[in-house]
């Protein structure tokens, strides 16, 4: 009987150990894997515990309470696993919030370009719970129409930022980007937009792209549009240091055990709640928060200023909310405000769409929600529109984002 109960383990753990391997492999880091690999800790426990009761001549009596307590051990680590992935999902990422199967490895960011956009030519179909929307990219990588040769009464503007920006949970037209050509009134002026965002983008990479890739659009303004995550992506990522010689950008090296946080919630607990590591990626968190990335973003944005006035156009930063901000005590980091705050003492025009939306009684901690999507969370109709609305009246009341370049 000892001997069947041994080989069983044994068997089981090879197989188990096996596809685990070649799923990760093959980076189905997934619920499935996540399940096979304790399968795989179960048959080793129990090979190693036959082991050791052949070594110290355990009791038969004894043997059978321990691989019965072993049983009910796992039977438990198990049940953990998925109330932790399905009922209280603390650690969801975005991707498997919205559906997908399988966690995406943070090497993922690293591309073999430096410019983060989509391929060109293409109509990108983005599914997810709530809503489903298509985008087509032009030759740019831009999820926007074809750019042609300014017209003369032409007045472009160029929005660039994140998903917020490319305007994610709705259609392209309907986009806060699209809708200001209709709702923006410059007197004797046609006003087009270029929507240069990019889901997942940060203002690093939206310089890189402005000045390197989009340099010849002659606009006459741009507007950088920043939220919390940018602070998160910045302080993952990194500065410029990130755009290699070769061409290639590296910003993040995979930790060993990312495989084990991908398939697993109890360890993606272990790393943030136990060992504190951030939470959007697998990295102690910094003494001095997110200082580091308010620096970087700040010179960025220098660059952009310089930018602006070297090739003649007008510039706006636009700080957005996002919902956890609302919702979640804590979450803005205090960098975000300070950031506000240098920008107004560096006189860089800036508006910030939650004091807004705040001063118009449009939205408070308790009613942020309605403007969101409950899953997404991104900006649903309604909050784009708000966003579109607060733009147009900054546009309209400060004449010397328009006249900068008029003038000139």
């Amino acid at each position: 009987m000892e001997r069947k109960i041994s080989i069983f383990a044994f068997i089981g753990f090879c197989l188990t150990a096996t596809y685990t391997a070649i799923k990760v492999y093959l980076e189905a880091l997934n619920i499935y894997t996540g399940i096979i690999f304790l399968a795989s800790l179960f048959f080793l426990m129990l090979l190693l515990a036959q082991a050791a009761f052949s070594f110290f001549s355990t009791a038969n009596e004894q043997r059978t309470n321990l691989r019965f307590s072993l049983v009910i051990f796992f039977i438990l680590i198990f049940s953990l696993e998925l109330f932790l992935r399905f009922s209280l999902r603390t650690h969801i990422t975005y991707g498997e919030k919205n559906g997908g199967l399988n966690y995406v490895s943070v090497a993922k960011e690293n591309l073999n370009s430096w410019f983060w956009v989509y391929s060109p030519f293409l109509t990108n179909k983005v599914e997810k719970h709530e809503f489903t929307t298509y985008r087509k990219t032009n030759f740019l990588g831009l999820a926007e129409g074809e750019i042609h040769q300014k017209a003369e009464n032409e007045y472009r503007i160029l929005a660039i930022g994140d998903s917020f920006t490319e305007g994610e949970g709705v259609s392209y037209d309907s986009t806060w980007v699209k809708k200001l050509e209709k709702d923006l009134k410059i007197e004797g002026k046609q006003v087009k937009t270029i929507n240069a965002g990019i889901g997942g983008s940060d203002p690093v990479y939206a310089y890189k792209l402005l000045t390197d890739k989009l340099p010849e659009l002659s606009i006459d303004l741009a507007i950088l549009t920043l939220n919390t995550s940018d602070l998160m992506d910045v302080n993952n990522r990194g500065g410029f240091e990130r755009f290699q010689a070769d061409g290639t950008t590296k910003v993040v090296e995979p930790p060993k055990t990312e495989w084990i946080y991908g398939i697993s919630y109890i360890f993606r607990h272990i790393y943030h709640d136990l060992l504190k590591f951030s939470t959007n990626r697998m990295q102690p968190l910094q003494e001095n928060g997110y200082t580091e990335a308010l620096a970087i973003i700040v010179e960025t944005i220098d660059k952009f200023v310089s930018f602006a006035k070297q090739k003649n156009f007008s510039f706006l930063v636009v700080i957005h909310p996002i919902i956890y901000d609302f919702t979640a005590e804590g979450y803005v980091p205090f960098e975000l405000e300070n950031l506000k705050q240098i920008l107004l003492e560096k006189r860089i025009p800036i508006l910030d769409i939650k004091e807004y939306l705040n001063s118009k009684g449009y939205i408070t901690k308790e009613n942020a929600q309605p403007i969101y999507w409950p899953i997404d969370s991104h900006f649903n109709q309604k909050g784009y529109n708000l966003f579109l609305e607060a733009v147009v009246e900054k546009l309209s009341n400060d004449k010397n984002l328009i006249k900068q370049k008029n003038n000139s």
